[in-house]
């Protein structure tokens, strides 16, 4: 499940003096959001904490040999499940899909509703199209690198100078594979980093007026909804004189609102 974030604020008014003519109202606008898939539970920041806890009271314990390997079990576990986690992330890198234009009605930059003391943030203005990739970011890749990477750090010093680790045979041999492991996981998610934390632009869709939260989260992009192209899915959804410019009177206040074209999942 993927989530989308944007910062818009409640409308100050739908009109402005689009010419001569008087007022007009925008009933489709797209908004720049980022689609990521959140954080596990097992990376959220206390899960990380302890971890870190563990990996220091492994050294200021070395003097207590079974209490030091208590915390050095806990360490190589907690690692060993980020390894395996960028291992499976570099595995199966994302395949981006074909990018397609999407028309979107044209907003100039400056009218009131963009500028207001409660603007609508994050609108795309001054054109007449978007290009729509569905992508999303895996926010799991920036804990996994530096959860492996420190395990790394940590592993080899205790392998080559510490003399509570290097006791035990078994220990030693331990270290030895915890440590291959390790650097196999930091090279891996080093490499996926770039396409993982990255993402190609993503906008959603929605009625001028009734947006949905800044953040949102679901299972997938309904397949009913694709039309053959992304344009002609938006299109679908909104109709096409929601895409148009139109009088006060073509938004309602009660509509279903915003669609995201992101790889399917919002």
């Amino acid at each position: 499940m993927a989530t989308a974030t944007t910062t818009p604020g409640p409308l100050e008014t739908l009109s402005f003096d689009g010419n001569a003519s008087g007022p007009y109202v925008f009933t489709l606008v797209a908004q720049n959001v980022m689609c990521a898939y959140p954080i596990s539970d097992i990376y959220a920041p206390a899960s990380r904490y302890l971890f870190y806890a563990l990996v220091a009271l492994t050294f200021a314990t070395l003097r207590i040999k079974w209490l030091s390997h208590v915390f050095l079990g806990a360490v190589v576990t907690y690692a060993a499940c980020a390894a395996i986690n960028a291992f499976i992330i570099i595995a199966r890198p994302s395949t981006l899909q074909t990018p397609q234009d999407v028309s979107i009605p044209f907003i100039p930059t400056g009218i009131n509703w963009t500028t207001g003391i409660n603007p609508v943030k994050a609108v795309v203005t001054n054109t007449t199209t978007v290009t729509i990739q569905p992508d999303a970011v895996e926010l799991d890749i920036d804990p996994i690198t530096a959860i492996v990477v420190t395990s790394c750090l940590v592993g080899l010093p205790l392998q080559i100078w510490s003399r509570t680790m290097r006791g035990s045979l078994i220990i030693r041999y331990m270290l030895l594979v915890w440590n291959m492991i390790m650097l196999a996981a930091s090279i891996s998610s080093l490499i996926a980093w770039p396409t993982a934390s990255l993402a190609a632009p993503q906008y959603r869709f929605c009625y001028a007026g009734a947006m949905d939260p800044d953040s949102q989260a679901n299972d997938g992009w309904d397949p009913k909804y694709w039309k053959g192209s992304w344009n002609a899915s938006i299109y679908n959804i909104f109709g096409y004189s929601a895409a148009e410019v139109v009088d006060g009177s073509g938004v309602d206040e009660g509509d279903e609102v915003c669609e995201v074209a992101s790889a399917g999942e919002e």
